[in-house]
């Protein structure tokens, strides 16, 4: 089976590598691709793949531009680190996804479920997928919040609240203006809701808003202290897992 991984990240690129050398022996990279660029240069010169891995989001572009330029018949498995609520939006027609961290078994899955699969069908599921996040782009995000002080309620626009972040098992966001809210909504909801343009689930404890990063630093072991632009009492640490996915959000 030749496959080709299109994907940004080093270690991203070395964990798919290892796990699919770890399924089947019969599986051999094609090739490793880092960019949208690169991606279509490979397309052009119609090598036979069977299958393809690919991040949705890439240094230099949205990977589905690549369909705009080259015709890929090929089946594909997506994979990413945010956008779960676009997602939602096609999973039921794409031939699989993988959301970040992948784990051994996502793997395996998604390679049983590309055995069953007729290639034939790739392309109308392709478009499917396409027209879908085009549709969903400015729709499935939630704009604004309702917050209630005494006996009124105020519309805050997502924007301006540069954090989201728990107290005492509570949601508060803090909002540019210096604000704390208290949100009626867990932090595993808001991720599926807040624009993945614009915030990023740092930790467990915190969402945060791109305009609110100042700067990040360089810890031990692959992790990253994050420097706000706003009041947080407390440094914010981001994984080494996380901290490629956090520099690349930052990126784009």
């Amino acid at each position: 089976m030749n496959v080709v991984i299109i994907e940004d990240e080093w270690a991203a690129q070395e964990q798919i590598k290892s796990m699919l050398s770890d399924l089947d022996e019969d599986i051999s990279i094609v090739q490793v691709i880092d960019s949208v660029k690169h991606a279509i240069e490979f397309f052009q010169k119609q090598p036979i793949i069977d299958l393809i891995f690919m991040d949705i989001h890439l240094n230099d572009g949205n990977s589905l531009e690549i369909f705009n330029q080259v015709d890929i018949t090929s089946p594909i498995i997506f994979t990413t680190a945010y956008d779960q609520y676009a997602i939602q939006a096609f999973k039921h027609n794409s031939i699989d996804y993988l959301l970040k961290p992948i784990v051994p078994e996502d793997i395996k899955q998604s390679i049983n479920k590309y055995k069953s699969l007729n290639p034939d069908s790739n392309r109308p599921l392709l478009e499917s997928i396409y027209k879908s996040l085009s549709e969903s782009k400015d729709t499935a995000y939630k704009n604004s919040f309702l917050i209630q002080k005494k006996d009124r309620l105020y519309p805050i626009d997502s924007d301006n609240i540069g954090a989201f972040y728990i107290v005492d098992s509570l949601v508060k966001c803090l909002t540019f203006d210096k604000e704390i809210h208290t949100i009626p909504h867990t932090l595993d909801e808001l991720e599926k809701i807040l624009r993945p343009s614009l915030f990023f689930r740092a930790n467990r404890q915190y969402i945060l808003n791109r305009k609110a990063i100042e700067h990040l630093s360089i810890h031990y072991n692959g992790k990253l202290k994050v420097q706000c632009n706003i009041n947080l009492n407390s440094p914010i640490m981001v994984s080494r897992l996380k901290s490629n996915d956090l520099k690349a959000w930052l990126d784009i």
